[in-house]
């Protein structure tokens, strides 16, 4: 899943050929349905970016393959979306929207290519509101591509975020996270093994029992806060 979303300045489609990327525009414009079986197969081998969006809102289920209403469902969506903002406002949380706005400030420091703090803290409210989430900071990485990627339109961002917290909601309960835990660091082990020999000699690596116990979101039990940037790049971690 996280091959898929990688953030646009981790991930390139050079693995794609010409005739793979325009056969994967033709999945996504064609006029009845999308082939999802297709499209997922074709996306394994990464996404362009100029058909990123588009893609995403497939992959993630935001828009149904189906193309038949997709302008009165988008309508649709857009509408829910201003309903969802406007109601966590009349709930402003003082503290939580401090706590917010410290990792945002952080984060959007490290990221030049994200636009607006205030967008990124105004899409977590939102959802946090709507799903009566409890706020990681887990989440503001996973948000950033969507920032990124749907900069013209709040509610493409919003859905793609909800869509993927849907799909990862098993790996973000205890038993989720201590397994995708043992597979991230079993994978650093096999497939990068100077890149774990140098975070292991760093103590930057948690135990899949451990994270799960402090509750630490799996998308951050590598801290590559201060690697340098190729090293960081290496992870396909979130900037």
């Amino acid at each position: 899943l996280l091959f898929w979303f990688a953030s646009p300045p981790l991930r390139s489609a050079a693995m794609l050929t010409p005739r793979e990327e325009q056969e994967m525009a033709e999945v996504l414009e064609s006029e009845c349905a999308v082939e999802m079986d297709k499209l997922a197969t074709l996306c394994r081998l990464g996404i362009p970016e100029r058909l990123r969006a588009e893609a995403w809102k497939y992959l993630l289920g935001v828009t149904r393959p189906e193309k038949a209403q997709e302008l009165s469902l988008g309508k649709l969506m857009e509408q829910r979306y201003l309903r969802l903002e406007r109601a966590w406002q009349s709930d402003p949380q003082l503290e939580l929207t401090r706590r917010i706005k410290a990792e945002v400030r952080g984060h959007h420091a490290a990221a030049p290519h994200l636009r607006s703090r205030q967008r990124l803290e105004r899409l977590l409210r939102t959802y946090l509101h709507c799903h009566a989430a409890d706020y990681t900071s887990g989440m503001l990485h996973l948000l950033a591509p969507f920032e990124h990627v749907y900069r013209d339109s709040d509610t493409d961002a919003y859905f793609g975020f909800e869509g993927l917290m849907g799909q990862l909601s098993w790996a973000l309960t205890f038993e989720g996270r201590k397994q995708m835990a043992v597979a991230l660091l079993t994978l650093l082990r096999h497939l990068l093994p100077e890149l774990y020999a140098h975070l292991e000699a760093e103590e930057r690596l948690t135990t899949g029992t451990r994270a799960a116990e402090t509750g630490r979101d799996w998308s951050r039990l590598v801290d590559t806060s201060t690697l340098d940037a190729e090293k960081r790049l290496t992870t396909g971690g979130w900037r």
